[in-house]
């Protein structure tokens, strides 16, 4: 994917219905000061198939580097977007990091079962200072690959 003028960004989708974690996630990321990022959010399942099929109108329907997926979503489930993701030829590759408030063992059972894999799974943290943790464990999993966090 061309990121236009900046190649060094990342481009990722936060499929996440839930306004604080969204919040949290974003201050997360930002706290990663030397990864330039660009974050569209899908608040349930429908949007974010509509985004990466680039169906619906969003400001930059560009296709992201990285999906960020809850589970927990209304309209499609997060395995249901997952399985959309895997079997389109185009999104087959996209790295997905499943994110979610289940054990981590939790969250990879549920997504075996639906068919499909994520590159990551991460147990959304419960205390505050867990979530600063999590923009370095989602950039670690996007740039050294499948892990499993607890945070």
């Amino acid at each position: 994917m061309t990121n236009g003028a900046n190649a060094n960004l990342t481009r990722i989708l936060i499929v996440e219905d839930n306004r604080a974690d969204v919040r949290i996630i974003r201050m997360a990321l930002a706290a990663e000061k030397d990864w330039p990022l660009e974050i569209a959010v899908a608040e349930d399942g429908a949007k974010a198939i509509a985004y990466l099929s680039r169906s619906a109108p969003f400001e930059d329907a560009g296709r992201p580097d990285l999906v960020l997926l809850d589970l927990n979503l209304p309209k499609y489930d997060g395995t249901e977007v997952l399985r959309a993701i895997r079997a389109a030829d185009s999104l087959r590759g996209l790295p997905v990091i499943v994110l979610s408030s289940a054990p981590v063992e939790m969250l990879e059972d549920k997504v075996h079962e639906a068919g499909v894999t994520a590159r990551c799974y991460i147990t959304k943290p419960l205390e505050f200072k867990n979530w600063m943790a999590l923009g370095k464990e989602i950039r670690r999993c996007y740039t050294e690959g499948e892990h499993y966090a607890a945070l």
